[in-house]
């Protein structure tokens, strides 16, 4: 992202890999050197949106919620299932989105 000051995601690119390695069959007449486009279905891209954003946010209030109605006395318990919540969700979402 060229607005990377302006930007979310720009941001976030600065903190990881700059480059992309996809392993995907050519067709033929491609030479080393060429550009090349490649596309994604927009329901692979809502559901990778999806895992990204949305799944770890709703893990962190499931796991408050559930928490809270384990253990309405302290607050504390709350916090940590919703911390616990989130971190799970960011890990399932490393190992099924690649």
């Amino acid at each position: 992202c060229s607005a990377s000051s302006g930007c979310g995601t720009g941001i976030l690119a600065n903190y990881f890999d700059h480059y992309t390695v996809f392993n995907k069959p050519v067709q033929s007449g491609i030479a080393v050197g060429d550009f090349v486009t490649l596309e994604i279905s927009s329901s692979e891209l809502f559901s990778r949106a999806f895992m990204l954003y949305i799944f770890p946010i709703l893990a962190l209030f499931m796991g408050s919620y559930m928490g809270m109605r384990l253990f309405p006395a302290t607050e504390l318990w709350q916090i940590s299932f919703g911390i616990f919540g989130f971190i799970s969700a960011l890990l399932l979402t490393k190992y099924f989105v690649k």
